[in-house]
């Protein structure tokens, strides 16, 4: 796992976690219109826990919510930015590269996916994974679909 304190990510606490996944849980069993928003704040603590487990699940969540859910366009962006959050905290550097790419080129004065891009990259580097972008090529074209549908909604 990356150092998230090197990409000064927030760290949520197990408690947090708890406390909203009861909250969508209570608002999905009554079909409340919140229940995207509060889906989303669980995504995005889950995203940032300490657990690669709660990592993995919150970028379930942000794909699940990208998916066919009515969002506006920055919780969308905020979304997208999660995902690459999370594929960075699993060690999925290059994944994260090309999501951060995507979502700048909709977005280029995003500075928390500027910052994150350049700690992505130190990382790349510092691991040798360079070469394995060849490779990668594949999930940029994921990634284009993400962003795809971020744009068409705007």
């Amino acid at each position: 796992m990356a150092d998230s304190s090197k990409a000064q990510l927030p760290l949520t606490e197990p408690e947090l976690v708890v406390d909203l996944q009861n909250e969508y849980e209570k608002l999905s069993r009554e079909g409340s219109s919140d229940a995207d928003q509060a889906c989303f704040r669980l995504a995005w603590a889950l995203v940032h826990s300490r657990s690669l487990k709660d990592v993995q699940r919150g970028l379930d969540l942000s794909t699940l919510l990208l998916q066919g859910h009515d969002l506006g366009s920055d919780t969308q962006r905020d979304a997208v930015y999660l995902c690459a959050v999370a594929k960075y905290k699993l060690g999925r550097y290059i994944d994260s590269r090309h999501q951060l790419e995507e979502l700048l080129k909709v977005t280029p004065d995003c500075r928390q996916a500027q910052h994150l891009k350049q700690v992505v990259d130190d990382q790349i580097v510092k691991e040798g994974l360079i070469g394995v972008g060849i490779g990668a090529g594949v999930l940029a074209g994921v990634a284009a679909v993400v962003v795809g549908a971020l744009m068409a909604r705007r």
